[in-house]
């Protein structure tokens, strides 16, 4: 069924391209909307995914139940998306199982992404109609979101694009309304996830008024603040230890990952647990230096949109703990000026989340071929970091 829904979907826009001059472009952005949802739709419906949907199906419930889901260990990030999860329960007139409704509502956030990308593209950057949709095409079709999104259940497609939003406001905005609407969009995006609190430092080295930068930093930490304050007061230990002591999967991903393989080759897997534990203490210090040279020497050299992508890449490239989902963030950034290795990239990384997603969630033992295409994808993104570093003139 799924091959069927693929081969239509690809004959439609096989057809798209043959009869492009003679479509209306909102016709055949339409059609290109229409494909990616009904792809992830399908998806969404009949394959469960990871764990995760089944630990936000948890969250729902307790949130409905007016519970605290930090004091029970579920939730790891500010509380804007359960907030919103148990709005959706309220309101879900048709009893839709709430796996399906997560992932079709997340799925949604991706649709307005691919929106705001082709607005960008054909307003802001004019852009043909037919290039605006190629941009568009490239990330709403692009198959690492459509696995994370509806396959995978994950939801960093909101703060994302909440993040893009804070760009488009920051670069296409003139006056007052660049600092604040740009800094209100990224608290929502830190408020669904603050992982994108690393982009921040971007925006205030490009605001050259003191002024602003305050301004900035006030509106983007102020709505995730109060929104975190409540469960603060509840249980200030445990919503700390949630939001900052919990790691993403450690040696799971780049050169952490390179050293658990090299030590079970020469026979110290002894070992392994004790590096996880030493990687988990000092990899986080490890990005956070590299970034702040980043942030210090190389930013300002940029624009915003360079600044951005060398920030996801430099994560990418450094980080000690890694989840899958992470890939979905530098995709809609990427997609408005792509480049012949993002195709690589894409090609890739949905290689890899394949063997992944099989490995952990299927019954093929994949292990071994696993480790080989996580290594090949990490040196590969290594490889695109120095080469856009080299770009901008920094190495």
């Amino acid at each position: 069924m799924l091959t069927q829904v693929i081969l239509m979907a690809v004959f439609i826009l096989i057809v798209l391209w043959l009869f492009r001059k003679r479509l209306n472009g909102l016709i055949k952005l339409s059609i290109i909307l229409i494909i990616g949802m009904l792809v992830r739709a399908f998806i969404a419906y009949h394959f469960y995914g990871t764990g995760d949907v089944q630990d936000f199906e948890k969250i729902m419930i307790h949130t409905v139940a007016d519970k605290n889901f930090y004091a029970a260990g579920l939730y790891n990030y500010p509380p804007l998306m359960p907030w919103l999860w148990d709005l959706l329960w309220m309101i879900n007139p048709w009893e839709v199982k709430p796996i399906f409704l997560i992932k079709t509502f997340t799925s949604f956030s991706d649709l307005f992404t691919a929106l705001l990308i082709f607005y960008v593209c054909r307003k802001k950057m004019n852009l043909t109609s037919d290039r605006a949709l190629l941009h568009t095409s490239l990330f709403f079709l692009n198959p690492i979101s459509i696995m994370i999104t509806s396959y995978h259940g994950q939801i960093d497609s909101f703060c994302i694009l909440f993040l893009m939003l804070a760009w488009v406001f920051f670069v296409f905005t003139k006056g007052t309304g660049c600092t604040l609407y740009s800094a209100l969009a990224l608290s929502i995006s830190i408020a669904f996830k603050h992982v994108t609190i690393l982009l921040m430092p971007v925006f205030l080295i490009f605001l050259k008024d003191l002024k602003k930068r305050v301004v900035f930093l006030v509106f983007s930490c102020l709505p995730p603040t109060l929104m975190l304050l409540p469960y603060f007061l509840e249980s200030p230990e445990v919503v700390i230890e949630r939001l900052i002591g919990r790691h993403s999967a450690i040696m799971n991903w780049g050169y952490t990952q390179l050293v658990k393989m090299i030590l079970s080759f020469i026979g110290r897997g002894d070992l392994i647990e004790v590096t996880r534990a030493f990687f988990g203490s000092v990899g986080q210090y490890i990005l956070l230096v590299v970034l702040l040279l980043e942030w210090l020497f190389v930013i300002k050299k940029v624009d915003v949109l360079k600044a951005i992508l060398i920030v996801f890449l430099t994560f990418y490239s450094v980080t000690a703990g890694f989840g899958w989902q992470y890939l979905a963030w530098i995709l809609p950034f990427w997609a408005v000026r792509p480049s012949r290795l993002f195709i690589l990239f894409t090609s890739i990384g949905t290689l890899y989340l394949f063997m992944a997603y099989l490995h952990y969630y299927s019954a093929f033992d994949l292990l071994y071929p696993y480790h080989f295409v996580a290594q090949f994808f990490w040196m590969f993104v290594v490889f695109i970091t120095l080469r856009t570093l080299k770009e901008a003139k920094i190495s």
